[in-house]
């Protein structure tokens, strides 16, 4: 039997400068993301409340932050928004939605963010993502 092809990637290498950073309520969602990010071979921090996000910013040169579209009282567009006015905002940003609605990924996108679905959420994706927000494969 082969490997799903998410467990093929080619992945990466660990670099000690790269940080990533998950706003999520789901705790579920959370440790997926975890799971995916050391299988990459690299750290994920991940936050579940948007001021506790806020804060890490603010601590860390993130480099990616993945930002869910449904968190409670705010949505990750609201986030986008608010990380667009900031000087430490990570380089590459990533709204994770299942929305159909293409009006999200168009303000997603205008707010600086790609949109990805979270049905997207394997191995290959993220280290595509992973690879682009360190500047490679051409990103």
């Amino acid at each position: 039997m082969t490997a799903p092809p998410d467990q093929t990637a080619a992945v990466p290498s660990p670099s000690p400068d790269f940080r990533a950073i998950l706003l999520d309520d789901s705790e579920c969602d959370r440790r997926h993301a975890a799971r995916i990010f050391a299988r990459i071979g690299l750290p994920l921090d991940t936050e579940a409340e948007v001021d506790g996000f806020f804060r890490r910013i603010g601590g860390h040169p993130y480099r990616l932050a993945l930002i869910d579209h449904h968190l409670g009282a705010e949505t990750g567009l609201d986030v986008l928004a608010r990380l667009a006015a900031r000087d430490d905002a990570p380089e590459t940003l990533v709204l994770l939605t299942g929305a159909e609605d293409p009006r999200v990924a168009e303000q997603a996108m205008a707010l600086g963010a790609t949109c990805l679905g979270k049905d997207r959420l394997r191995v290959t994706e993220m280290a595509e993502l992973v690879a682009r927000a360190r500047g490679e494969n051409g990103g």
